[in-house]
């Protein structure tokens, strides 16, 4: 694991049991750590060790062939809303307790289009939908 964090750091990436293989050349295995909010981290690594490889899967360029990575990011496009539907439409999407997402985000008008809120209000619901659930 790199770095424990207290309980007001945010976990930014996730990653458990991280397996690659090319062919009958296993790169790494069982790879797993956490990376939280403020931390630095580094990669360390002798040439054709899979330093590119794993930075590779962690950034979605590439499949693992097994195991799990989970990241928290916010874009600055907003692709991760959608502009035809309500803000509060937008913020329910995958989410099954309803209630929490109503609490966190009562400061703007969710009944409006996405598109009729102001730049930072999308923002703001891009960034509850994209960190709202926990990694």
């Amino acid at each position: 694991m790199i770095g424990l964090a207290g309980a007001n750091h945010k976990r930014l990436l996730y990653v458990e049991e991280l397996l690659k293989q090319f062919g009958e050349l296993s790169v790494f295995s069982r790879v797993g750590f956490d990376v939280f909010a403020k931390e630095r981290i580094h990669l360390l690594g002798k040439n054709g060790s899979g330093k590119s490889t794993l930075l590779r899967i962690i950034a979605g360029e590439l499949k693992a062939d097994a195991g799990i990575v989970k990241i928290g990011y916010l874009s600055q496009d907003l692709n991760n809303l959608d502009f035809e539907k309500t803000a509060l439409d937008n913020l329910l999407d995958g989410f099954s307790d309803k209630t929490t997402v109503i609490t966190r985000a009562t400061t703007m008008d969710l009944n409006k289009p996405i598109e009729k809120l102001s730049r930072g209000q999308q923002t703001k619901v891009s960034f509850f939908k994209a960190f709202a659930r926990k990694l």
